[in-house]
């Protein structure tokens, strides 16, 4: 009920909060990089998915949409899901990329396509956001170099 709409509320004032910080930062910079992508995205791709995310939530269609690939691959021990960075049109590799628009988020590898809508998007990083931060997650790596190192 009201507890609800409250946390609703609340989140969604953060959430504001978070992006008119970010992009006034942001516009305060030189307009592009030098690979061509704005500066103030590639102040918000080093933010993370979430700043990217409520970005496209605040400025709608006007915002066009970004590619998007992964910060690390699969197999590296940094490799973190919504861990992503915002590359030109040019350099995404069309046999497996992402895009991020203010309908969400796609992702195409092949001829297959999966769409996530961007208040799920938003919704899902937050709640991977709020896991991470709870203990057994926050301290899996140093716990798993030790349970190796235990066990040989």
């Amino acid at each position: 009920g009201a507890t609800g709409a409250t946390a609703t509320t609340a989140s969604s004032a953060s959430a504001s909060t978070f992006v008119a910080a970010a992009t006034t930062r942001a516009t305060t910079a030189a307009a592009a990089t030098d690979s061509g992508i704005p500066t103030q995205i590639a102040q918000l791709s080093e933010q993370g998915l979430l700043a990217l995310a409520l970005y496209m939530r605040e400025q709608g269609d006007a915002a066009g949409f970004l590619y998007l690939e992964p910060r690390h691959t699969q197999g590296s021990v940094l490799y973190q899901p919504y861990d992503f960075r915002v590359v030109p049109p040019g350099e995404f590799r069309r046999e497996d990329f992402h895009t991020l628009s203010a309908g969400g988020l796609s992702h195409v590898v092949g001829s297959a396509a999966e769409f996530t809508p961007l208040a799920q998007l938003i919704c899902d990083l937050q709640a991977f956001a709020a896991a991470r931060r709870l203990k057994t997650f926050a301290k899996f790596r140093l716990w798993k170099g030790f349970a190796t190192w235990r066990k040989n």
